[in-house]
């Protein structure tokens, strides 16, 4: 595919996830940009053998990364149920990655590492959890991504590029558009 077809691909793919936003919004500002790299240090159920998640290590796969905290009331009644319905559907495929990031920017005290294994179990998610609170200074990934708040949903292409970054989804039409950027 020329450089001109994959733009083609992107903005079709943008146009399609800009349906999925349920609250009307500009669309963020690193739409389109390059993905800045994890900077998540702790994290949890990592299957045997894996490494600390970076996306550099996912090129060719789509990643989606939802972003929570513990004392969030839409996170629990929005944000996981749409994540693991989102997960759910792919279940199995080699070609999107789930990350599931405590983002800690208030309630340090509520928002701790401890609670990550309950809210694991509680919505039965075999996905790998992160703990990012910056060092008690508020999270890093935030910062990166420029996410303003719990429940958070990103999503970056197989070319590494976000193409969704704010707060609901609609998980039904995230499948549809996921399918349609997932080859086979």
């Amino acid at each position: 595919m020329t450089d001109f077809g994959r733009k083609i691909v992107v903005l079709c793919v943008i146009a399609q996830l800009a349906a999925v936003y349920d609250i009307d919004a500009a669309p963020h500002a690193l739409i389109g940009a390059q993905a800045p790299e994890l900077r998540v240090k702790e994290w949890y159920n990592l299957k045997s053998g894996e490494k600390t998640p970076r996306i550099s290590d996912y090129s060719g796969k789509v990643v989606y990364i939802f972003c929570y905290q513990s004392w969030c009331p839409g996170c629990h009644s929005r944000g996981f149920p749409a994540v693991k319905k989102v997960s759910d559907a792919f279940e199995g495929s080699d070609d999107i990655v789930f990350l599931v990031v405590q983002t800690v920017f208030e309630g340090f005290g509520t928002n701790t590492a401890d609670k990550i294994e309950k809210t694991r179990s509680d919505y039965a998610l075999d996905l790998p959890f992160g703990h990012d609170d910056g060092g008690g200074k508020g999270s890093l990934l935030m910062r990166d991504y420029r996410s303003r708040g719990t429940p958070w949903h990103i999503i970056i292409d197989a070319s590494g590029k976000i193409i969704f970054c704010d707060f609901h989804i609609d998980a039904d039409k995230t499948i549809s558009v996921l399918k349609n950027m997932i080859p086979g």
